[in-house]
This record gives C-alpha cells, sequence and structure tokens, in this order.
C-alpha cells in the first residue's frame, strides 16, 4: 500500500510539472507571436519617419522593446532560427503547411 502510495505521489508530481512547463510553452508561443508583430511594425516604418524628430522618441521606445523582449527570450533559452529556404528540419521546425514548391 505504502508503494503504491509513493507511485500515487510520483505520478501527480510529475502531472504537475508536466502541466507547468506546458503552461509555460504556451505563454512563450504568445509572446513570440507580439514579439513578430512589434518586429514587422518597426520594420514598416519608412526610413524619413525615423529620423523625423515627432517620431524618433515612439521608434526609439519600439527598438528598445524589441531588444527586450529579444533578451528575455535569450535569458530563457529561446533564440530565432533562420528557417527560409531550409529543408524541414523536424527537430527545429513546425511545418504549417505545404505548398508547391516554384523550383522544379
Amino acid at each position: 500500500a505504502q508503494a503504491e502510495t509513493q507511485n500515487v505521489r510520483r505520478r501527480a508530481e510529475k502531472e504537475a510539472q508536466d502541466a507547468k512547463i506546458y503552461a509555460a510553452t504556451g505563454f512563450a508561443r504568445d509572446v513570440l507571436s507580439v514579439a513578430d508583430n512589434l518586429s514587422r511594425a518597426l520594420a514598416a516604418i519608412p526610413a524619413e519617419l525615423k529620423d523625423d524628430e515627432k517620431f524618433k522618441g515612439l521608434v526609439t521606445g519600439l527598438e528598445a522593446t524589441g531588444r527586450e523582449l529579444d533578451s528575455v527570450f535569450a535569458r530563457h533559452g529561446i533564440s530565432k532560427i533562420v528557417a527560409l529556404g531550409e529543408a524541414l528540419d523536424p527537430n527545429r521546425h513546425q511545418a504549417m503547411m505545404e505548398v508547391p514548391s516554384a523550383s522544379p
């Protein structure tokens, strides 16, 4: 009976740990989406607006936010990987959809 109680306790601890890891992964995935949107917004700002004194503070703040997001990801072992144009590596990439290749 004692061994069974220990097994139940170990299983409950493992399930709680797995739930915590899964929750953290989901949160990281959501924040990555925010970081992607911020990067797209920064890339869309025309150069003349980046140099405009009226917008310089805004652009500087957005760039600082992007750097801080990158720093937070790095502290938690999350880094960018190059995937565009590379063959699918299931160890590093997640296929979202298939499209026909333009090359023969």
